[in-house]
């Protein structure tokens, strides 16, 4: 479990990174899914930490939502300012 208090630790400080960013009007709907993708990964993390599987579990499956909430949020601009999008 020594392991998971390593990578909360990490993770809690890209949330907290993600966190500070400033970012134009635009794009506030995609930083508050990023925000609560980092966040959501940081309690996944903390929670392994301290044994709490279930717990953990229940992040992660909301912190895939929230990454999938990101893309749409990203496609969705991506159609609105019609940038070009290379996918690989």
């Amino acid at each position: 479990m020594e392991e998971y208090g390593d990578y909360a630790a990490r993770a809690e400080e890209r949330y907290q990174a993600q966190l500070s960013q400033k970012t134009v009007n635009c794009l506030e709907t995609l930083q508050e899914h990023v925000v609560e993708f980092f966040r959501l990964e940081w309690k996944m993390y903390e929670a392994a930490s301290e044994g709490n599987y279930e717990l953990a579990d229940e992040y992660d499956l909301a912190s895939i939502e929230s990454d999938e909430a990101a893309s749409n949020e990203f496609n969705r601009l991506a159609d609105e300012y019609d940038w070009t999008v290379i996918e690989e």
